[in-house]
């Protein structure tokens, strides 16, 4: 062990086993010692060992030792969850081996998001601790971070996940930013320990008792000072029933009140801006379900007049069948998370219904909002109890990051990906001059975003002198014209149901006609996975497709056809050492497009050039 201000180490090397982690294919892991932890919880992050993501893992012990060895793992942990606990692994003599992930065996399919997880080892009633830090398996973690400084640019939160949480003991900056939804968690679980708090502040409120004295000609109460004033005072002795009584005056604790109400003050603000959040998040859920909804009953008419149509095909009732299967899975998923707002609004109002009343017409009336707010020299009990309820957000918020507590999980990466793809292409167009002075960029995307989400459908909408761009997000390509014009996306597919990652659109702006589109297909993998000179891979496969989509629309009631209107397919990937950056296929073109370092704090964009070419020649061509 180290000594002075060094933090506690623990080597192995003084115990009678040893603790590796196995990385890779089953029979060819490789392994990493760990000859390093701490005794420190909070400095776990100094003990951190590199995984790449999405890669086999599992700790293992070699050697002899007694009883038995507890693994600690940092489970993953979802908003709604009411258990909490990490996942507790035992070593023993027979059992070596822990499996913590593997495609298809554990528990999810990505649990591993890029980021730290904790763990810790306990032996003999000691306990160490270091960290797991999963890196990206196609960039550089420099790269993955300078992503995630551009996405919080662009939407504060969004590389975060909403939906699932990691426990921590150590402070990293990546994992510093306020976040909602751990907050509202916080302020859930301890809602019952602020309403007992406020009501026994004002049913108990102490008053200081204080003595004056007054002449009074009735006797109702003599003390000392009564005796010793009239001795002292002939005239008071000599007068008839004139006596100076003592009178107990009552003084509320006003210092506790006006202390008290600047925090109230301050936690109702919190509760305004939470519930503001959450009922925006709800309104947008219960607008895309009334969509929904709306989209389900229309395919459902369709399918009335299909189903018993001997001429059209099972393939094509299919077709119909799953489009409405889809929307009803997104139906049900929205409605769950309708309802969990719902409920967390209720609770939060309930909350602030009770204070906000007191604070207005309650006690705290008797202190206006400009009083000053010193620190009672004599606080009341109830008071030190109620100021400390109200104090644990505040500490929550200042300690955040800094003991063990939840985090927000990194988004996976290939969504992190896509994203990042996305809000690259639209400040390309900022950056050739394309703008929408009615609706901003930012306050277009803010629309849709859902739980720090860029959700399924969301679109922007910039225009220049002559042209009309629309960039669209994963949004379903149905297989029929009638659907598509029902749902106002106009593209539609003789194939399956598609979606394209990103959807560039070409309007001419003088009579806004459509006039072609290119298609993104973006992919987080190595090149030889989604290109082989000789065959197709599914990512090739995939890129033929979008050739064959279409597009309608009706124009004075009639629909109208454009049935080539994809001028160029597009794959988008993070890069590649022994491809060229530009790849041209019969499927369409390979660009390589990701961050590189050019100096201390500068990065280029990889590809971005190249994109510009083709969107400039594009504009030239559809002149």
């Amino acid at each position: 062990m180290s000594t002075n201000n060094s933090p506690e180490i623990f080597e192995p090397l003084y115990l009678p086993f040893t603790i590796a982690i196995l990385v890779g294919t089953r029979g060819k892991e490789e392994k990493i010692s760990l000859d390093a932890l701490t005794m420190n919880p909070k400095e776990a992050y100094l003990f951190a060992y590199e995984i790449q993501e999405l890669k086999r893992f599992l700790f293992q012990v070699d050697g002899e030792f007694d009883g038995k060895i507890t693994f600690v793992w940092n489970n993953l942990y979802h908003f709604q969850q009411e258990n909490l606990d990490d996942q507790q692994f035992i070593f023993t003599s027979e059992k070596r081996k822990i499996l913590i992930y593997e495609h298809g065996k554990t528990e999810n399919a990505y649990p591993w998001r890029c980021g730290y997880y904790e763990f810790c080892i306990i032996y003999q009633e000691q306990q160490f601790y270091g960290m797991i830090k999963i890196v990206p398996k196609n960039l550089d973690y420099d790269q993955l971070e300078w992503m995630h400084t551009t996405l919080n640019q662009q939407i504060n939160g969004i590389m975060n996940d909403s939906q699932y949480f990691k426990k921590s003991s150590a402070s990293f900056t990546q994992n510093g930013t306020m976040y909602f939804w751990p907050i509202i968690r916080f302020i859930e679980s301890n809602e019952e320990r602020l309403l007992v708090a406020i009501q026994q502040f004002i049913s108990k409120l102490k008053r200081k008792q204080k003595k004056e004295y007054e002449l009074k000609r009735q006797v109702k109460k003599l003390d000392f000072n009564t005796i010793r004033w009239t001795l002292l005072h002939p005239a008071i002795s000599n007068a008839t029933n004139l006596t100076m009584q003592p009178v107990v005056q009552e003084e509320n604790y006003i210092d506790e009140i006006k202390y008290a109400k600047h925090k109230v003050r301050k936690f109702l603000l919190t509760i305004e801006t939470l519930l503001t959040f959450v009922k925006y998040e709800l309104v947008k859920d219960k607008n895309k379900m009334d969509q929904i909804d709306f989209q389900v009953k229309d395919i459902e008419k369709m399918m009335q007049n299909v189903v018993g149509n001997g001429s059209i095909t099972d393939r094509e009732k299919a077709k119909y069948r799953q489009s409405k299967m889809l929307k009803e899975l997104e139906l049900e998923k929205l409605t769950k998370s309708v309802s969990e707002k719902e409920r967390i609004t209720n609770s939060l109002e309930k909350l602030y219904e009770v204070y906000f009343r007191e604070y207005t017409i309650g006690v705290f009336r008797l202190a206006t909002d400009t009083d000053t707010s010193k620190y009672p020299t004599s606080p009341s009990k109830v008071f030190l109890n109620f100021i400390h309820s109200l104090s644990l957000f505040d500490k929550k918020v200042k300690e955040y990051g800094k003991k063990q507590m939840l985090l927000p999980v990194y988004k996976p990466t290939f969504l992190l990906y896509e994203y990042f793809v996305f809000f690259s292409l639209c400040d390309i167009f900022l950056k050739l001059k394309f703008k929408n002075d009615s609706e901003p960029l930012a306050e277009q995307i803010l629309m849709h975003i859902k739980d720090d989400e860029l959700m399924d459908g969301a679109f922007v909408s910039l225009e220049n002198k002559n042209w009309i761009i629309n960039l669209v997000y994963n949004e379903i390509i149905e297989g029929s014209p009638q659907v598509s014009l029902l749902k106002g996306t106009n593209f539609f597919s003789g194939e399956e149901s598609k979606k394209p990652d990103i959807r560039l659109d070409f309007y001419r702006k003088k009579n806004k006609e459509y006039v072609a589109s290119i298609i993104f297909e973006i992919k987080y993998s190595p090149m030889f996975n989604i290109y082989q000179p000789v065959g197709n891979t599914k990512a090739m496969e995939q890129m033929y497709k979008y050739w064959g989509l279409k597009y309608v629309e009706r124009v004075n009631g009639k629909m109208t056809y454009v049935r080539k209107p994809i001028n160029e397919v597009i794959c988008l990937y993070p890069g590649s050492n022994v491809h060229r950056k530009v790849l041209e296929a019969g499927c369409g073109t390979y660009i390589q497009f990701y961050p590189k370092k050019k100096g201390e704090d500068f990065y280029e964009l990889v590809g971005e050039r190249e994109l510009v070419e083709i969107i400039n020649k594009t504009l030239e061509e559809l002149k």
